[in-house]
C-alpha cells in the first residue's frame, strides 16, 4: 500500500476510528479492502490479457515458420530430385564409356595377336579389315537424353 492511497482513502480511515467499540471502522476499511481486492483483480486480467495477446502473436510467428519451412523442405525435396536425375544421367553415361572403353582395349588386344601371329605378307589385308570395321563402327552418332523434373506444385 502506497503512501498516496492512504492518504486519499485518510477520511474514510480516520472517521471510523473515533467511533464506540470500531465497529463504524470496520465498514469503510472493508469497502476499502473490497476495493484493492477489485483494482488488483482487474490489473490481474489486463496482465492475462496482455499475456494472451503475447502467446497469439508468437503462436502466429511459429505457424508462420512453420509455413515457411514447409515451403524450403518442398523445395529442398524438389532440389534433391533434380540432383538425383543429374547423377542418374552421368552415372549412365559412365557405364556407356566405361563399356566403349572394354570394347577398345578388347578390340586393340585382338588387333595385337592377328598381327603378332599372322605371316608378314597379310598385314596390310589385316589392317585393311580394322580399318573397315572401324569406319562400320562410326555409324550414326549416340544419341543424348536429357532428363528433366517437373516442378512440384
Amino acid at each position: 500500500m502506497t503512501i498516496a492511497t492512504i492518504i486519499q482513502e485518510a477520511p474514510a480511515i480516520w472517521g471510523g476510528l473515533g467511533t464506540v467499540g470500531g465497529v463504524a471502522t470496520a465498514v469503510p476499511l472493508s469497502k476499502w479492502w473490497e476495493h484493492r481486492r477489485e483494482t488488483k483483480r482487474i490489473a490481474i486480467s489486463a496482465e492475462q490479457d496482455k499475456r494472451e495477446q503475447t502467446d497469439d502473436v508468437a503462436l502466429s510467428l511459429v505457424e508462420e515458420l512453420r509455413g515457411e519451412m514447409a515451403a524450403i523442405r518442398a523445395e529442398q525435396q524438389r532440389e534433391r530430385e533434380v540432383c538425383d536425375a543429374k547423377l542418374e544421367a552421368a552415372d549412365n553415361k559412365m557405364a556407356v564409356l566405361r563399356h566403349e572403353l572394354r570394347n577398345v582395349e578388347a578390340s586393340f588386344d585382338g588387333l595385337l595377336l592377328a598381327l603378332k601371329y599372322a605371316p608378314p605378307d597379310r598385314a596390310p589385308e589385316i589392317i585393311a579389315d580394322v580399318m573397315a570395321m572401324r569406319q562400320g563402327k562410326k555409324g550414326p552418332p549416340v544419341q543424348k537424353v536429357e532428363v528433366t523434373v517437373a516442378p512440384t506444385p
